[in-house]
């Protein structure tokens, strides 16, 4: 009797076993789609994202494509969406300039203007839109993986792209595209960096070649921005420069737009843009010896990012005190931008706002117009940030030499 019951034990121990064996070979074995995405995060961590689907916007695979909801895959990878019911149009796009076109049922599409096959077209399913996901994340340039066993997609969301240019934020790699989009590209540089929030921005100049601006947004808590400039001609890097700021930057041309202006704090090298060879290299930290702070803050230096460029100045803001200064070549005259342009309780709060928990004199500098410097002043008005335009009228080069040796020398 109890041999007997030790059996039936064991025969029960084994078929629960068996059973188990079966329901898990049931889920691995499940026909169901993962989708999954890598992505940097805060500090720079990769990590991996696992999307969820509902019933009906399950993926499904179509003549060899996996087919995903369109709302879904552009909330998750960031991108725009609008859709025409009337003419069953779906425009896709991103923050630096990208654009997919498609048509429910078309297997034609327009990527950054230039007309694509698409081999599964994009289908309404059970009131669900379903996009090819290759082809999407393909065309967004991001580099996609069909692993078949566990019958999973994986995306490796690393590069910043504009339809001209790319930036790995993994392999730190800078490229730009062939002529068709399409192909081999080129690789031009490796930009030295510790990835964290990065942005990029490509500006072309009146002459056909390219100032690209990367921030880097890093530091606890993201208070710092390493800036690094890059101009581009044809296949070549003609300079490059990084500068550690409390603030982002932006491309810095002159005030005609004839001359592009690459800074690295110290210097300011002025390059004529129809040429590409330098015209003038500025010590920055001669012009401004009179305002440098001897005793800086911390691991700070002495430095300055150039906001503009023309024909007798240069306007900068001091890198760590965000304060706008303007020195005129001739006179090298200095002057206080945020004294000009902000009220008296204004300019003690910029000065109390002097350093990394504050936002200095909140002037945001747009271009030289009708002999006037026009900016952005940001202010307070209630529980509100407001801004307003505010103008500081540039002494002219027949002025500064009228005036020279005199203490009147602004307007």
């Amino acid at each position: 009797m109890k041999n007997a019951l030790k059996t039936g034990i064991l025969a029960l121990m084994i078929l629960l076993a068996l059973s188990s064996s079966v329901i898990a070979q049931g889920k691995s074995g499940s026909n169901e789609i993962q989708v999954k995405i890598n992505y940097f995060m805060e500090w720079g961590e990769i990590s991996q994202y696992n999307l969820e689907f509902e019933n009906r916007e399950k993926p499904r695979i179509e003549e060899g494509r996996v087919l995903v909801p369109l709302r879904k895959i552009s909330d998750s990878l960031g991108f725009a969406v609008s859709f025409d019911h009337k003419t069953k149009r779906i425009d896709l796009t991103d923050d630096y300039g990208k654009k997919i076109v498609m048509t429910l049922n078309s297997k034609k599409a327009l990527v950054n203007n230039t007309i694509a096959d698409v081999d599964v077209p994009a289908k309404v399913v059970n009131q669900i839109t379903f996009v090819p996901l290759r082809f999407i994340s393909e065309n967004f340039d991001q580099k996609i993986v069909w692993d078949p066993a566990p019958r999973t997609v994986i995306i490796d969301n690393f590069i910043i792209s504009t339809p001209e240019y790319l930036f790995n934020k993994k392999t730190l790699e800078l490229s730009k595209r062939d002529k068709s989009g399409k192909g081999q590209h080129l690789v031009l540089d490796k930009i030295d960096m510790s990835v964290d929030w990065v942005g990029m921005q490509v500006t072309k100049t009146g002459n056909g070649n390219d100032v690209i601006v990367i921030n880097n947004n890093t530091g606890a808590p993201h208070l710092f921005y390493d800036i690094y400039t890059i101009y581009v001609s044809e296949k070549e890097i003609v300079d490059q420069s990084k500068v550690h700021a409390l603030f982002s930057g932006k491309p810095v041309f002159s005030a005609d737009g004839d001359q592009v202006v690459i800074g690295d704090g110290k210097t300011a090298r002025v390059y004529d843009d129809r040429t590409k060879k330098i015209l003038d290299n500025y010590d920055l930290l001669s012009l401004f010896k009179g305002e440098m702070d001897p005793n800086p803050s911390g691991a700070w230096e002495n430095s300055y990012v150039v906001l503009g460029l023309g024909d007798n100045y240069i306007l900068v803001k001091d890198t760590f005190k965000m304060l706008t200064k303007l020195v005129y070549l001739d006179t090298k005259e200095i002057v206080h931008i945020y004294q000009e342009l902000l009220s008296d309780e204004e300019q003690e709060k910029a000065l109390i706002d002097a350093g990394p928990f504050g936002s200095g004199d909140r002037l945001r500098f747009i271009e030289e117009s009708g002999g006037k410097l026009i900016f952005d002043k940001y202010y307070d008005e209630g529980s509100y940030a407001k801004t307003k335009q505010v103008a500081y009228p540039i002494v002219s080069r027949e002025r500064i030499h009228s005036c020279a040796g005199s203490p009147d020398v602004l307007p």
